[in-house]
């Protein structure tokens, strides 16, 4: 993260196999994941143009939100990748507890939380690191969800495969 901030928000670029990084978000919430009986799918992520670690973390906030914001049912995530027009949209989807339609374009501002302070963990500025590393790596983000059935936050990024 320190990269880019110094940048100026530029970030050096590469190919970046999202396979890899994909397969080490779960890992890396494999303990969580486990205790709680969470079903994780993970579909075939090709390559783009972007920053490597800073892509991995935002698969592992993705993957992090999703467990935060699980609903009473047992949790499923799937990670997807689908090619359009020389893009690539990946895909987090869930079965947590949603979010409100009047919310959903909030929750991309940093330091906007929709829960009460203490009732869910978390400063509210995950979504808006997502949304800047993404945007740093020339894509665009945005989600799906409804309340009580889960959401699908999703990022577009240049394809190299």
């Amino acid at each position: 993260r320190r990269e880019y901030v110094a940048s100026g928000g530029r970030l050096t670029m590469s190919r970046t196999p999202m396979d890899e990084g994909g397969a080490a978000a779960v890992d890396e919430h494999r303990a969580e994941l486990e205790p709680i009986g969470a079903t994780v799918t993970v579909g075939e992520l090709p390559a783009v143009l972007g920053h490597g670690d800073h892509l991995r973390r935002v698969v592992s906030n993705l993957v992090s939100n999703a467990i935060k914001y699980r609903s009473v049912r047992p949790l499923t995530i799937d990670i997807t990748a689908e090619k359009r027009d020389g893009r690539v949209r990946f895909g987090v989807r869930d079965n947590g507890i949603g979010i409100a339609p009047k919310y959903q374009d909030r929750v991309f501002e940093p330091l906007r939380r929709l829960h009460a302070e203490g009732e869910i963990p978390g400063v509210g500025l995950g979504l808006a690191l997502v949304r800047q590393v993404v945007e740093g790596c020339g894509g665009t983000c945005g989600l799906e969800s409804e309340r009580d059935v889960g959401t699908t936050v999703w990022f577009e990024l240049v394809a190299l495969d």
